[in-house]
Parts: structure tokens; sequence; C-alpha cells
């Protein structure tokens, strides 16, 4: 009896981080297409710690030593139509630029999604508070605002030279006799 129960509050362990996953695919698009797109984090997301084992060699005996990396995630960069598979922890802002173009600039930040909010909630009440906190920890209950960047670019006119009010063109300089 003991295992079952033990088995059904597993299977709500994490609900959303099952279900929704930790990532989610991120579009920018523009008009005209061909801007780069710059996404820079607010605070630099850990993207995930890993083991690197090295061997030492004393003697015949071979030891494997382990050492923690972690991979953190500041900035992405891509061309527009741009698709990024990116954590759904952490806001950051968007930055689209092409030569010729004023640039645009969007923040984007995080919510608690329904559907992760719904898992949230499921967790809690069915005594899951462990589901809970693996849910709230690896942000599988957020959700990017906006979903999507979607931009047209205005085109930035070259000013006009205007002729100076001190100066007379040399069009309109005919005619005049100097002293």
């Amino acid at each position: 009896m003991r295992r079952l129960i033990l088995l059904i509050l597993l299977a709500f362990v994490g609900c959303a981080t099952v279900t929704r996953g930790v990532e989610e695919v991120f579009v920018v698009e523009s008009s005209p297409v061909g801007a780069k797109v710059t996404l820079v984090y607010d605070e630099p997301v850990v993207l995930y710690v890993e083991d690197e084992k090295t061997s030492i060699e004393i003697g015949d005996t071979e030891f494997d030593e382990g050492e923690k990396k972690t991979v953190m995630l500041e900035t992405l960069e891509g061309v527009t139509p741009a698709t990024f598979k990116i954590p759904r922890r952490g806001s950051f802002s968007v930055r689209i630029e092409k030569d010729g173009y004023q640039p645009v600039v969007t923040h984007v930040y995080t919510q608690i999604a329904t559907s992760g909010g719904a898992a949230l909630a499921g967790n809690i009440c069915l005594g899951g508070c462990l589901g809970a906190a693996v849910d709230a920890g690896s942000g599988a209950t957020l959700e990017h605002v906006p979903s999507k960047v979607s931009v047209k670019l205005e085109r930035i006119e070259p000013e006009e030279e205007k002729p100076s009010p001190f100066r007379t063109p040399p069009s309109s300089r005919r005619g005049v006799e100097l002293d």
C-alpha cells in the first residue's frame, strides 16, 4: 500500500516539467528580413551543470576526478527570421538592427502560464510539494511575454543638404560684379 501511494505521489512530481518541458521556441521576425537579432538576458541563466571527468594515472591504477562545469546563457544572436530554443526562465531584451533602418529594442519578460499554473496547483493540491518545487525551480510553469517578436523596420532617410542662408548658391552668382 505504501508503495502504491509513493508511486502516485511520484507520478505528480514535476507535472509541468514533464508535460511542458523547461525550454520553449522563441521566434523573431522582421520586415525586411535579414536583420541581425541579439537576445541579451537581464541576468545570466544557468543552462546546465555537468561533471567533467578527468583521469589520473598513478602507477598501474587509474583514478577519475570530477569537476563541476556550469554553462551560462547571456546572449544569443541570429538573423531574421530567427528561431531560438531558450529556457523558460529569464527575461531578456531583443535588439533587431539592419543597415539603413532604425534599430528596434523590445523587452521580453516571464509570467506564470495558464497550463503551468494549473500543473503547479495540481502538484500542491495532490500533496506534491516536491513536484511544485521542481516545477517552480525549473521554470516549467513560466512562459515568455510576448511569445514572439515581429517588427516592421523603418528606413532611415538620408538628410538632404539644405542651402546655407549665409551663402549664395553658385548658380545665382552670375551677373554679380565684384568691386
